[in-house]
């Protein structure tokens, strides 16, 4: 009740009573219709009514006359929110309502918007998904299937490959493909594709007269037929103008070129002509090494001729050492050009001149480094004199099969001794000793009873003996045929 009563103090009842008509006039320019929240407004008009009463007394109202009245407003009957509502919504029906007639109109513009929003962002969200899931589909006829692949892999699409035999599109090449150019194909998804396997390797393709054609003739036919296995060599010619067929070979010596398959494996050698080389090798110092530096340094510089190689000797250059070069050290060379050195044979053996040692001296101090014999000689010169030497004085002898030198000094004229008494078998080594020094003295024999009864087989007569001799002479000579009777 105290609560009540600060309510009509002066300060709160004149609040209270200005929100009351602000409340009243709000209500009456109302275009809908009041909410339940209006009873509060109605508790503030019954207030107002009651400042009202007040005012229109004459006499002034102490606070006991007051709180008489609250008294006995408090005992008056109470009412529901219900009431209050329909009260209050009776009292509605009798205001003044105002109609906005372009509110239905916004309302049916706002739905229509909302609907083309929700039609368009569906149409947009099936298309996004439709992209998002295919991919289009580009040319590859032409082109190599390894492009393909990178391609399917990035789009996860399957290839389904057909291969045929093709002589026009190499091996490895898309010939066709099943689905067309700019089409959508869903990600995930088998594409057909038609590869070449190139040309058949079996096919018969003859060769034609290549010895007629030249290099760019021989390589066009060649390219034309895809003969991948035919191989068009250049080689350096002397003799074959450049560009000009040389020769074929065909691995397989069973096939001839009628018969030749696109399988099979053809060399065709063309000229290149006449190589020029430049001189732009520079020729080392070789002396004092061996052959087969030589040969490393021709190898290494791809040397195209043979070099010369002569043989000399030397007397402190072992075998096999280089004594000297035909090319100076530090000459720029060609690879065609060939190149002379001699080799060493070691050292050399030189025969002595013996015209200048006697034979007393050979015989006393035999020459060494060579293997020299002495020979006697009848001759018409006086004895110990030179006559001649089988090899001739400076020769050298090393590395030769006759390596002996014989050395003829004289031993004066043929001297034939006593032959009388001398035994019939000694006489054929006696005269041998005489050819043997080159004096050519023959003997004969007969028979003969000896007068002294000599024993058979004894020399008891010769023509010639205890004499100087021609150098080609005769003996003739009696032996004792044992008959003393």
């Amino acid at each position: 009740m105290s609560d009540f009563l600060k309510k009509f103090s002066q300060e709160n009842y004149e609040q209270t009573t200005q929100k009351e008509k602000l409340d009243a006039h709000a209500s009456q320019t109302k275009t809908v219709q009041p909410e339940p929240e209006q009873l509060v407004d109605d508790t503030l008009q019954q207030s107002q009514e009651t400042k009202s009463l007040i005012n229109d007394t004459d006499a002034p109202m102490n606070e006991a006359d007051v709180l008489v009245d609250l008294e006995g407003a408090d005992e008056a009957p109470t009412k529901s929110l219900d009431e209050y509502k329909r009260e209050d919504a009776n009292e509605s029906k009798d205001e003044e309502v105002e109609i906005d007639d372009g509110y239905k109109a916004r309302k049916r513009k706002q739905y229509l918007f909302i609907g083309a929003g929700v039609t368009v962002a569906l149409i947009i969200g099936f298309i996004l998904f439709h992209f998002m899931t295919t991919v289009k589909y580009p040319n590859f006829v032409g082109k190599p299937v390894t492009e393909f692949q990178q391609w399917a892999k990035g789009n996860s699409i399957k290839a389904e490959v057909t291969e045929e035999y093709s002589l026009v599109d190499d091996t490895g090449v898309i010939m066709k493909q099943a689905t067309s150019e700019g089409k959508r194909v869903k990600k995930g998804s088998t594409q057909g594709l038609v590869v070449s396997k190139g040309a058949d390797p079996q096919q018969v393709v003859p060769l034609p007269d290549v010895a007629s054609m030249n290099e760019t003739e021989i390589n066009k036919w060649v390219k034309d037929n895809k003969m991948e296995n035919i191989k068009v060599v250049q080689e350096y010619s002397t003799d074959v103008e450049k560009g000009k067929f040389i020769r074929h070979e065909i691995r397989d010596k069973d096939v001839t070129p009628e018969t030749l398959k696109r399988k099979d494996t053809v060399t065709i050698f063309v000229s290149k002509g006449a190589e020029v080389f430049s001189k732009d090798i520079k020729v080392p110092d070789f002396k004092g090494k061996t052959k087969a530096d030589v040969e490393a340094w021709h190898k290494e510089k791809k040397f195209v001729s043979d070099f010369v190689y002569e043989e000399g000797y030397d007397d402190k250059l072992e075998v096999g050492m280089i004594i000297s070069q035909g090319t100076a050290v530090d000459t720029q060379v060609s690879k065609d050009e060939s190149l002379t050195f001699v080799v060493s044979k070691g050292k050399a053996i030189y025969v002595p001149d013996f015209s200048q040692i006697s034979m007393g001296e050979f015989k006393d101090n035999p020459p060494t480094g060579v293997n020299a014999t002495l020979k006697e000689w009848y001759s018409g010169y006086a004895y110990g004199t030179f006559l001649e030497q089988s090899i001739a004085p400076g020769t050298n002898i090393a590395g030769t099969q006759d390596t002996s030198v014989k050395v003829y000094y004289s031993i004066g004229k043929p001297y034939v001794g006593e032959l009388i008494g001398m035994k019939e078998n000694e006489l054929a080594a006696y005269f041998y000793a005489f050819r043997d020094r080159g004096a050519n003295i023959s003997y004969s024999v007969s028979y003969v009873k000896p007068g002294g009864c000599e024993p058979k087989g004894t020399v008891v007569g010769a023509s010639k003996y205890s004499q100087y001799v021609a150098m080609e002479d005769h003996v003739s000579l009696t032996v004792s045929n044992g008959n003393c009777n």
